[in-house]
């Protein structure tokens, strides 16, 4: 299973805990496990999500999850479901089983959950738990996308630019990556920012709506973005010339992968002071990523 898609994954699964494990205070363990063994759903669900997040009450435990999880999946409760199908993708509590995982995935997307219907999305894109079917996956993207899901707008874009298991649409494609970028998107703000920097798909070149998108993307944690943002800084390109900025994004780039960032930024370096060096350099030190928040149709249902 790929690496990536499997903390992709993942990363949905503690996005829908988080969320809902502060939407109310939490009960004490037994007075949940009294309510959940009545047969409540929303119980069962909750004292699941209690043995996931762990406490100084409650041990975390993810085969106890799992077990609650389960109960309450079965009785229809569709974060439940969505949730449980990411423990079989990620092994928590369970083994992992990819085929598991799309069958609990799958009830949760046909009970209209956005994330289920992105996510079941990945899982034929890469053919993990199914047959790989680009059609198919551009059909449940196209579900979580009309639910304004930003990440299942940027595919199902990329799948109208690319001809994937649809007919190639240049208008389509940009409508939906557009999309994707104003819901918060960092890979379609960074796609938006290099299609207005080159002029291309029908969108006229724009050098200060690339900088625009590429600093959306960027602060992010976007690595692509943050070295765009730092070329166009260093050159005056779509705002004011910022080389103290312009370093300081270079150098978050290269930490996060983009080697030829590193070149970039010893370049910079040489016209730089100690001192505009040293700002740089705390700035980049103490750059935290600013995730732009989810929307509700992004949140489990």
């Amino acid at each position: 299973m790929s690496q990536v898609v499997v903390n992709l994954l993942r990363s949905l699964l503690f996005v829908a805990t988080a969320f809902i494990g502060t939407a109310s205070a939490e009960p004490s363990l037994a007075e949940q496990r009294a309510i959940a063994e009545q047969g409540n759903p929303g119980a069962q669900y909750t004292l699941g999500f209690m043995y996931f997040e762990g406490s100084p009450e409650v041990p975390k435990d993810y085969k106890e999850a799992a077990i609650w999880f389960r109960k309450a999946a079965e009785s229809g409760n569709a974060s439940a479901q969505l949730n449980l199908s990411m423990m079989y993708v990620d092994g928590l509590g369970v083994a992992k089983d990819p085929v598991e995982a799309v069958r609990w995935l799958r009830a949760a997307a046909e009970q209209n959950n956005a994330v289920a219907q992105y996510s079941l999305g990945v899982m034929y894109v890469e053919g993990l738990g199914v047959a790989k079917d680009a059609a198919a996956a551009a059909d449940w993207y196209r579900k979580a996308a009309n639910q304004g899901h930003s990440s299942a707008q940027y595919n199902l874009g990329l799948m109208y630019a690319l001809g994937d298991g649809v007919p190639m649409d240049e208008p389509t494609a940009v409508n939906w990556i557009v999309k994707g970028a104003e819901r918060g998107s960092s890979k379609a703000q960074y796609q938006l920012g290099m299609m207005n920097l080159n002029g291309v798909m029908g969108i006229p070149k724009d050098y200060k709506k690339a900088a625009m998108w590429f600093q959306r993307a960027a602060e992010q944690g976007e690595s692509k973005a943050q070295y765009s943002v730092g070329i166009l800084q260093s050159s005056g390109l779509g705002g004011p010339k910022n080389s103290v900025q312009a370093y300081k994004w270079l150098l978050l780039a290269a930490k996060n992968g983009e080697a030829a960032a590193g070149k970039s930024a010893e370049s910079l370096a040489q016209t730089l002071t100690k001192e505009q060096l040293e700002e740089a350099v705390k700035m980049a030190d103490s750059f935290e990523p600013k995730k732009e928040p989810a929307l509700p149709e992004e949140q489990p249902q």
